[in-house]
Formats: C-alpha cells, sequence, structure tokens
C-alpha cells in the first residue's frame, strides 16, 4: 500500500516519518489553516510544508519558517485536494499532543488541514465529499489534541 490519494495533487514534504510497527490509525485531526492568518488562495501553505517558506514575504513567516510541520492532506476552498504524506506515514501535525489518553497523536491519526475557519459542529463534517473517504473511529479538531496536557 502507497497510503497516496490518486486523484489529486502529490507535494511531498519532508516533515514525517515511520510510524510505530503495528500502529491501527483511528482519529482524524481536522486543522484549520491560512498563511498568512486569514489570506487564501497563495501557495504558502505547500511551501511551508516543504519547508521553503520565505520568512521575508510576510512578518508572520518570520515567526514560523523553520518550524517542521506537515499534513496528510489540504482541502483547499476549491475543493482541490493536496497530499503532502501518504497515510501510512506520521505527518507531524498534532505535536506534543493527546487525545483520549494517548499521547503522541501523530502516531495514529491522520492530519487533514482545511482551508476554513469553522467546519465542525459538534462532531459532524461540513466538507463531506473530500473527508468521508476516511473510514476512522473519532474524529477531532486541532484544539481537541493540542496543547499537550500531562
Amino acid at each position: 500500500m502507497t497510503g497516496l490519494l490518486a486523484a489529486c495533487q502529490q507535494c511531498p514534504s519532508p516533515n514525517k516519518d515511520h510510524r510505530p510497527e503495528n500502529t491501527v490509525i483511528d482519529v482524524v485531526v481536522i486543522h484549520s489553516i491560512s498563511l498568512p492568518p486569514g489570506r487564501y488562495g497563495s501557495d504558502d501553505i505547500e511551501r511551508f510544508f516543504q519547508n521553503r517558506l520565505d520568512k521575508d514575504a510576510h512578518r508572520y513567516f518570520n515567526e514560523i519558517h523553520e518550524m517542521q510541520v506537515s499534513a496528510q492532506i489540504l482541502i483547499k476552498r476549491t475543493g482541490e485536494v493536496v497530499q503532502f504524506v501518504p497515510f501510512n506515514e506520521r505527518a507531524w501535525h498534532a505535536g506534543q499532543s493527546m487525545f483520549e489518553g494517548r499521547n503522541v497523536c501523530n502516531d495514529f491519526s491522520i492530519g487533514i488541514e482545511r482551508l476554513v475557519e469553522r467546519m465542525i459542529r459538534g462532531r459532524k463534517i461540513y466538507c463531506a465529499d473530500k473527508v468521508h473517504r476516511f473510514a476512522c473511529a473519532k474524529l477531532t479538531i486541532h484544539r481537541g489534541v493540542f496543547p499537550f496536557h500531562a
């Protein structure tokens, strides 16, 4: 299994590694992103996830350009899907995190970035056609796994 989606743009990120052996992937973490904050339509997210963000392009980028983060996919406002990390590999989207008593959410989750300000009410997803491809037992938003509380 390659872990790659067939009908989407591939934009490989170096910010990934292997999941622990025999890990069951049973959580989808939905993140909301725009770079710089509140701006849409650029390729800044792609550059950020590939460690190519120009720190001088915006003052906010100077704060984040050295971060090494990624997600499995980005769903743009147009509905276009961009994949950064294969699903069978560990993307670096949740940082030091905990969900329902389990630490290191990146081990057992898929990270989806979505270019909207609010997309979840309760536990229902309102970008249905793209995200329903994932048959997972749990769904949470970024706030549900971060920051880490020991």
